[in-house]
């Protein structure tokens, strides 16, 4: 093996002369060299971002005034504790819906507006706290008696406290979310373009 030089390729050793398993002429890994620069996605994506601008967007002179135009202006601050007529604020603030509905499902709801859902929700609770009461008394009279109902009466009046509190819960979530979506408007629809 001779140690010379053979060329641009380095010393001789060091070069892959058959090709070895791939193929080839020899000379250095082409692994080695730095990645040739990749444009084509960069050109695809400024072409696609062109051709998605409307027609004339570009070319707006926003200095002209059209007679009977309409010009809006950006709000001026308000002063603090002042509203805005142009985004009105709900009854109650999100956060305080929901501790108001937690406490005392439906009352957020009357507050919003939402009559219907203020209504089920005072409706299911005097459900689920009539539920409770009357499981209660069924179980100390069970007690009493020492029956061997008692468990089962016991575990009614869990499932009827579950509820309850689940319904305590629903009612503050749903009070926080209708806060939110208070000034939302009712007749949205889907029109076919």
């Amino acid at each position: 093996m001779t140690r010379g030089r053979i060329g641009p390729g380095g010393l001789a050793g060091l070069q892959n002369r058959d090709g070895g398993a791939f193929g080839g002429s020899g000379g250095f890994d082409s692994h080695t060299s730095p990645p040739a620069p990749r444009r084509l996605p960069l050109l695809v994506a400024a072409a696609l971002a062109l051709a998605l601008v409307p027609p004339g967007l570009a070319a707006q002179d926003t200095t002209e005034v059209r007679q009977g135009a309409v010009i809006l202006e950006a709000p001026a601050a308000t002063p603090a504790g002042v509203s805005d007529s142009a985004f009105p604020r709900p009854p109650v603030r999100p956060l305080g819906a929901f501790f108001r509905s937690l406490a005392v499902p439906g009352w957020s709801q009357a507050i919003l507006g939402r009559r219907l859902t203020a209504g089920l929700f005072i409706a299911w609770e005097g459900v689920t706290l009539g539920m409770t009461i009357k499981a209660t008394r069924e179980l100390r009279h069970l007690e009493a008696q020492g029956s061997g109902l008692v468990e089962g009466k016991r575990q009614e009046r869990e499932d009827w406290l579950t509820l309850l509190v689940f319904n305590h819960l629903f009612s503050g979530l749903e009070a926080f979310v209708a806060a939110h979506l208070w000034d939302f408007p009712d007749d949205v629809r889907i029109r076919a373009a």
